[in-house]
């Protein structure tokens, strides 16, 4: 596979990337803290910019493969995403089931 999420992006570079068969995950590191929407963001950000404390995110690509996320415990960027799914109304039925069970959701 030979994706790039970084693109053009210079404040993020890759610190870490494994892959296997259909696939392909990295972890980005961004090097400056930007855009904080509030003072109290903007705050903890400047400080911990000053400690030198990075910000990691993971990146999973998939390929005709799968991976399991827990609730909260991942963030995406926002654009060009692209999803191939095979959801058809019979599994999206059963997956609004056992997300209603288990309290996830089913999108």
């Amino acid at each position: 596979m030979t994706y790039d999420a970084i693109g053009t992006r210079e404040n993020v570079k890759i610190i870490d990337s494994s892959e296997n068969k259909g696939m392909k995950v990295d972890i980005l590191e961004y090097q400056k803290l930007l855009g904080g929407k509030n003072p109290a963001n903007a705050q903890t950000m400047y400080f911990m910019e000053k400690q030198n404390m990075k910000v990691r995110q993971p990146v999973i690509y998939l390929n005709n493969d799968c991976a399991k996320l827990e609730p909260g415990a991942m963030s995406y960027f926002m654009g060009n995403l692209e999803m191939i799914s095979g959801v058809t109304v019979k599994n999206a039925l059963g997956r609004m089931f056992t997300g209603a069970v288990t309290g996830e959701s089913a999108a």
